[in-house]
């Protein structure tokens, strides 16, 4: 029996509700003397600390990046930390939360201290932004505007993870970032660039470097088909299709997206060449690769070639760095078009945007729609 017995609670009860029957009172001191029946009943559970968590936190995302589509796999099936997303970004703020707070027990992360974590991280780059500023100026250009708040909003999202679980373990009753006000984010510069730097920036592709022929051709297929760089990273020889005389691109892009995007029969003959010239066989092969070795196959590219790219356009280039164009940008040039020509459901699709509510899902363009649109974009015929 319990220490109380039932007409102490009764007793209790009755001096909180004074208008209650005595039937209605009875019900009440039942029910809490079964709550308290039940919570002595259940085992004591261990509260975790946060160090031990974010170790949780580590493996199930680090399964989740290992179980994406075309992940970049070592032969004994890891992933290296760069070639991660999700977990790589989070990382990045596991790893201070774990230093400054690991040894405390998860339910003691309230909402105070996950406010002062994210303002931590958004003046770290902050302090990481006035120094590039410092630079530009050095160069005689103009300093970029910065709030940080993309960082706070990414530290909040990094230790949300680990309150979530938390709160499913029942550790904690609710998750304390909840509570906290999200930052806007900076307002970007990027813009549709004119044809004329279109094509200085080609020249320049072509002009220099040690493989031109490989960089004029990532940004020949930016340009074309609006592709994200994790989709051309991921782009291998099979995903060339040509069908009807129709030629398109498979492409695998964030989040395992998968669309088919119309190009010219110009671009799939330079990417089928491309990659057949540096090793690319078998439908799994990469289309992208470095110059071929002895042996006559050439390493897989890697993102790095984008930032080594850039960083010789902008030298030849100096609007480019004043700018920070980068890949993207081109991608933006495509997609702006593609919108002031059609529509923004057309230039959704050929981005390969999610549809922003339940009606736009209904007018997804058809692949023959696309097809005009891309003809439009490059001047030739369908």
């Amino acid at each position: 029996m319990n220490t109380q017995s039932l007409q102490e609670i009764v007793d209790q009860l009755r001096q909180v509700f004074p208008d209650l029957k005595e039937v209605e009172l009875a019900r009440l001191a039942l029910e809490e003397n079964r709550q308290i029946s039940a919570a002595r009943s259940t085992p004591h559970q261990e509260i975790p600390t946060v160090a031990e968590v974010v170790e949780k936190m580590r493996e199930k995302y680090m399964r989740k990046e290992q179980r994406r589509i075309r992940a970049p796999l070592e032969p004994d099936g890891s992933i290296l930390i760069k070639n991660t997303t999700t977990y790589r970004t989070y990382d990045t703020h596991w790893k201070r939360l774990v230093a400054e707070h690991g040894k405390k027990l998860v339910s003691e992360l309230d909402q105070e201290l996950v406010e002062r974590f994210a303002e931590a991280a958004q003046d770290k780059a902050l302090a990481t932004h006035k120094a590039q500023n410092a630079t530009r100026v050095s160069k005689n250009l103009t300093p970029r505007e910065f709030t940080g708040g993309r960082s706070h909003n990414l530290a909040l999202d990094a230790i949300s993870v680990i309150m979530t679980y938390a709160v499913s373990k029942r550790y904690i009753a609710d998750n304390p970032v909840k509570g906290v006000q999200r930052r806007t984010k900076s307002v970007s510069a990027r813009r549709g660039l004119t044809h004329n730097q279109v094509e200085e920036i080609m020249t320049v592709a072509l002009a220099g470097g040690n493989d031109p022929v490989l960089d004029y051709l990532l940004l020949w297929t930016l340009l074309e088909t609006a592709a994200r760089i994790g989709g051309l990273l991921k782009l291998q020889l099979g995903d060339i299709k040509i069908e009807e005389g129709k030629c398109t691109l498979d492409l695998h892009e964030k989040r395992d997206t998968e669309r088919y995007q119309p190009i010219t029969r110009a671009l799939h003959d330079s990417l089928i060449d491309l990659a057949k010239s540096r090793g690319s066989t078998g439908v799994t092969d990469p289309v992208f690769r470095y110059h071929p070795d002895s042996q006559g196959k050439g390493r897989p590219m890697q993102a790095k070639r984008f930032e080594t790219l850039w960083k010789r356009i902008s030298f030849v280039l100096p609007w480019v760095e004043e700018k920070g164009v980068s890949s993207h940008w081109l991608r933006h040039t495509t997609v702006t078009w593609i919108d002031r020509a059609f529509n923004s459901t057309m230039a959704q699709a050929y981005a390969g945007h999610t549809p922003a509510n339940v009606t736009a899902g209904y007018s997804v363009p058809t692949p023959e729609e696309l097809a005009a649109a891309h003809a439009a974009l490059t001047g030739t015929s369908l």
